[in-house]
């Protein structure tokens, strides 16, 4: 099964370690707090281009989600509140992906030496027009 989706793969890697054309990881930082539909928050960090060798171009949201990383089910909820917040921005020209990594840390605790977590969801623009996570098939909404 893993032979018969190498994209897929690769994907799921970036959500780990994605980085921008220039090998940066972030640049500078943002603190946008986004209020969520959901009535979740998170502060939002960065607005970047993600990048996988012979792949289309994708997107990556990076956010502090207030909350443990270790609550996945929480985590996927918050997900799906950052992406439909910034589904507006994707619309004009969809990437092929897009990855949305929580992390541990707010930005005001991210200067000079410190040991960042991430938690990363991949989710697809596929052909017929729709949002999938990985290996889903129920859009996302």
């Amino acid at each position: 099964m893993i032979m018969k989706h190498p994209l897929r793969i690769a994907l799921l890697v970036i959500a780990g370690a994605c980085a921008s054309p220039k090998g940066e990881v972030f640049g500078q930082l943002q603190s946008d707090t986004l209020r969520l539909v959901n009535g979740d928050s998170v502060e939002l960090q960065a607005r970047l281009p993600a990048v996988v060798p012979g792949s289309s171009p994708g997107r990556m949201y990076m956010y502090y989600p207030f909350c443990d990383l270790a609550d996945s089910v929480r985590l996927r909820r918050i997900a799906v509140g950052v992406f439909m917040q910034v589904r507006s921005e994707l619309e004009k020209a969809p990437p092929a992906f897009v990855v949305l990594r929580a992390v541990n840390l707010p930005t005001a605790q991210r200067k000079g030496r410190y040991n960042i977590e991430n938690y990363g969801f991949v989710i697809e623009h596929r052909g017929d027009g729709h949002w999938y996570f990985l290996d889903e098939s129920q859009a996302v909404r």
